[in-house]
């Protein structure tokens, strides 16, 4: 009898459609459908209570919720937008996966390596003129902060964002997005216990020469200096005792 009705609970459950869920439904169909894009503002959130036959209550819930997971921007006073497809919010969830301990830092890392190692190749045959002045600039910025492990870490995050955006797959850059809560949080530590700064000063060489290697399109170089990068990176993050 127990298992009996277990089994109608999951049933109703199943079958159960809140009105929240048939407007998320049509809101999306509104969007998709529709042909909107990044930026497009929909209807207003009464036009739409009348058009999906709700109250404007569930259609501001469903609003909300689509925010929350970045698929709307919404403003005070603003209509929601069609919001641009990023990994900040997948940030969000991955830096709290590696806080709870249901993802480790080490974990993060074997996936950027992998993640990063194709980057790499593909960005030295893809990249444009204007990747390449950006990845300039942040070396620049990553040489001229040595001993400020904390601007040396946002120097390092963006230029690895570059490098993915220069891959021109938008999977990689919104990856690599979605990791820079951790990489924030690391960087730092990692830096630090690469030691004293000439060995500092080695590995922001490694980044330079990499941004090298894919502005001349030499793919397999580029291929074999990022994973130097994490070589050396990942013996740095052992010392830290993060991993």
């Amino acid at each position: 009898m127990e298992d009996e009705a277990a089994s109608i609970v999951t049933g109703k459950q199943q079958g159960h459609k809140t009105a929240t869920d048939s407007v998320l439904e049509a809101m999306l169909a509104l969007i998709q459908d529709g042909g909107l894009e990044p930026g497009d503002k929909l209807p207003s959130e009464g036009q739409m209570a009348l058009d999906f036959g709700a109250s404007r209550g569930t259609v501001r819930e469903t609003v909300r919720a689509l925010s929350q997971l970045g698929v709307l921007n919404v403003g005070n006073g603003r209509r929601a937008e069609v919001a641009a497809f990023t990994g900040e919010k997948l940030s969000v969830l991955i830096d709290h996966a590696v806080r709870t301990s249901q993802v480790t830092v080490v974990q993060t890392w074997d996936f950027r390596q992998t993640l990063e190692i194709r980057v790499a190749r593909l960005a030295a045959l893809r990249r444009e003129d204007g990747d390449i002045a950006d990845m300039r600039v942040e070396t620049e910025r990553m040489k001229s902060a040595i001993g400020n492990t904390e601007e040396l870490t946002d120097a390092d995050i963006n230029l690895h964002l570059i490098w993915a955006r220069a891959a021109k797959n938008p999977l990689y850059l919104v990856n690599m997005e979605s990791l820079k809560t951790v990489m924030r949080r690391t960087g730092p530590i990692g830096w630090a216990a690469l030691g004293g700064q000439d060995m500092i000063l080695d590995h922001v060489q490694i980044h330079e020469d990499l941004t090298d290697a894919i502005a001349d399109r030499r793919s397999e170089e580029a291929v074999q200096l990022m994973t130097r990068h994490f070589e050396v990176a990942r013996a740095a993050l052992y010392d830290s005792g993060l991993a």
